[in-house]
């Protein structure tokens, strides 16, 4: 989960259903099309922060839980540190960007977005 693929439909089911929402390649495996984004780098830039860590924080601002991959004891220490929630204007700024383009998907597995799976965007969810 990530702006290009914010899944409003999962998240607002998982948060009325009391389900914890993990976010999976919230830095989008590390691909520019995310890690580049025009408006994600200058909101970073804005705010002195780094892309990643913009990033992880717009999903623990959503209230959606995230697991990193991180290379080195430093970088895991520092992605666990992530406490702090972004302003509203920023938020504001980064949902636009899932709005405003189609959805992207870093990682494509059929059964993930094949019609009516839980994955897919546009779904509505059934009990």
């Amino acid at each position: 989960r990530h702006p290009l693929l914010p899944q409003w439909d999962l998240v607002d089911y998982c948060h009325t259903h009391g389900i914890i929402l993990q976010a999976h390649t919230a830095l989008g495996q590390g691909k520019d099309e995310l890690l580049k984004h025009p408006t994600i780098v200058s909101t970073a830039q804005e705010y002195r922060l780094s892309v990643p860590d913009m990033l992880l924080r717009w999903n623990l601002s959503h209230g959606v839980a995230v697991v990193t991959k991180c290379s080195s004891y430093e970088r895991q220490k520092a992605a666990g540190e992530q406490k702090h929630r972004l302003p509203a204007s920023v938020m504001e700024k980064l949902d636009s960007i899932g709005y405003d383009s189609k959805p992207y998907r870093f990682v494509n597995v059929p059964f993930m977005y094949r019609p009516g799976a839980p994955y897919s965007w546009g779904n509505t969810f059934q009990k």
